[in-house]
């Protein structure tokens, strides 16, 4: 038996923008920076993630570039060949289970992004006659 468990603590590198597979699903691939000391300093590692469904929903909703998450997932190999060089390439990456929002966008910013939900809905519901 194989078990794969993988806990990071780091920031987002961009905002989270998401994307509908076919099924209708939510999904977002993000990039976490995750800091680690060094006698010499600091070590940054940049690790890929993909988060599926409602949770990649709530990520790009409350949280941005530079937002502090913590993922926990499972480590994927992922493999392809290259087009140019037509050798066989592969990457690790992670695939989120749960994501914890440490930090979250100004909450100005996500009060506006609501305010303009409702503006809409009621626009809409104006032009229903009952």
């Amino acid at each position: 038996m194989s078990y794969s468990k993988v806990v990071l603590v780091g920031n987002l590198v961009a905002d989270v923008e998401v994307r509908h597979i076919p099924s209708g699903t939510a999904v977002a691939d993000v990039t976490v920076a995750v800091n680690e000391p060094m006698k010499s300093g600091e070590e940054t590692s940049f690790v890929d993630v993909t988060v599926w469904g409602v949770t990649a929903e709530r990520l790009s909703e409350y949280c941005g570039k530079g937002n502090k998450v913590l993922v926990d997932g499972r480590l994927r190999q992922e493999k392809w060949t290259d087009k140019e060089s037509g050798k066989n390439r592969s990457k690790l990456s992670v695939t989120a289970n749960r994501v914890v929002f440490l930090t979250m966008k100004d909450r100005d910013e996500v009060q506006n992004k609501e305010n303009k939900v409702e503006v809409e809905g009621t626009e809409e519901d104006e032009a229903i006659p009952f």
